[in-house]
């Protein structure tokens, strides 16, 4: 069985089956995780598409800040495009080893992506790092890769049953 996973530095990604067929899930998400995250000045880690990002703008505008941050450069640029104003400062940056200043931000929110770190433990360390005092955190998983198969299974089965977009979906 192949596992999809997420994006890795220097390898391809489509934006487009991203949306198709997890980013447009994260929506059910990303509400809770605004509300518990009492954002002001936001790093969304690991942020794709800028899904949780786009959201998080909503709530800090007129006067906030929101950094989207991942690894994948097309990811990135898939979130740029979202956006209609300058609300999103997108940096390339690995989670795990955050270019920003101690205490930065008022949150830090990670949607759907710290299961696919290879060190969660130290992204989750980074994200404390950069947080202020009373910052907030919020992270939502499905679970580690090998122990949520149900990515891999999925990909599995849609690429049998849609074997032209296998590329696709298994990214």
């Amino acid at each position: 069985m192949r596992r999809a996973s997420h994006a890795a530095s220097g390898r391809p990604v489509d934006t487009a089956a991203y949306e198709q067929y997890i980013g447009r899930y994260s929506r059910l998400f990303v509400p809770a995780l605004l509300a518990a995250a009492e954002v002001a000045r936001v790093l969304d880690v690991a942020t794709g598409p800028g899904e949780a990002a786009l959201l998080a703008t909503s709530v800090v505008e007129p006067t906030g800040l929101v950094v989207g941050a991942d690894i994948s450069p097309a990811m990135l640029k898939a979130a740029r495009a979202r956006f209609g104003t300058e609300s999103l400062l997108a940096v390339t940056a690995d989670g795990q080893t955050l270019a920003f200043k101690d205490a930065t931000f008022d949150a830090v929110l990670c949607q759907l992506g710290l299961q696919f770190f290879p060190n969660p433990a130290r992204a989750l360390s980074e994200f404390r790092r950069v947080l202020r005092a009373s910052g907030r955190t919020a992270v939502c998983v499905i679970s580690t890769p090998d122990r949520a198969p149900m990515w891999g299974i999925l990909a599995d089965v849609l690429s049998r049953h849609l074997p032209d977009q296998r590329p696709a979906i298994e990214w």
